[in-house]
């Protein structure tokens, strides 16, 4: 995945493996329940501008930008969730 987030007071566009989180069932008949999975990104390459930042995923701040990565991964898939909605609610206008 493709994304754009702002981190340490910069702009970074970055591609992601990015795995959502599967929330856990914790109720239920014991055979129908499991536990969370996924609800993580690591970054594979990393930009600044034009400039090549993928040496800070080896540095002591690849944990953080992992983080960073994660929360704007939800951001732009809770945003095509929403452009898609809209989209659907104008189709059903026409």
């Amino acid at each position: 995945m493709n994304i754009s987030f702002a981190f340490i007071g910069l702009d970074f566009t970055a591609e992601v493996d990015f795995e959502p989180l599967v929330p856990a069932r914790i109720s239920g008949p014991p055979e129908d329940c499991y536990p969370a999975e996924g609800g993580y990104a690591t970054v594979c390459t990393l930009k600044c501008g034009h400039h090549d930042a993928t040496f800070l995923t080896e540095s002591n701040l690849a944990d953080e930008l992992n983080v960073a990565a994660y929360a704007a991964c939800v951001a732009q898939l809770e945003s095509d969730r929403e452009d898609a909605a809209e989209s659907r609610a104008a189709a059903r206008m026409l």
